[in-house]
């Protein structure tokens, strides 16, 4: 069943979770990842485990110096539970679970209550430092 939302965890996903001052770049590729899900009309929202106000402000500055900004999230997503329940996300878009991607750095926060409900996930290396190497846009959107 083809991919109609992508599922993002913010920090050590696709911003650096070391970076308390925003210095740091969103993740390699970011963009280009992006725009791949926007070509193909998939919905992006954020699945963060961070208060809405502060991941707002978190994320203005990384993504305006990527060329993006806030409007690349159809919908910010507060999931503070352990693991992440993603059924408000699934329900929302009225797609069945094989039609949510989740992309996140944490088996245990991220991927495993993803798995539970039967949504596609992609769990990516924490991104911490400036010297990672990994492509966001090397991942296959099933």
């Amino acid at each position: 069943m083809k991919t109609k939302v992508v599922a993002l965890d913010v920090y050590g996903t696709f911003l650096s979770s070391e970076d308390a001052e925003n210095a740091m770049p969103v993740r390699g590729d970011f963009e280009a990842f992006i725009k791949r899900c926007q070509k193909e009309q998939i919905k992006i929202v954020t699945a963060s485990d961070s208060d809405l106000t502060m991941l707002k402000l978190d994320l203005e500055i990384p993504l305006k110096r990527a060329g993006l900004d806030l409007d690349i999230f159809d919908e910010l997503y507060q999931l503070d539970y352990y693991p992440k329940d993603f059924s408000d996300i699934i329900q929302y878009y009225n797609i069945c679970p094989e039609q949510l991607f989740v992309i996140g750095n944490s088996f245990e926060k991220d991927i495993r209550g993803a798995l539970e409900l039967g949504c596609s996930v992609f769990k990516v290396p924490e991104y911490s430092n400036v010297r990672d190497n990994f492509d966001f846009n090397s991942i296959v959107i099933p």
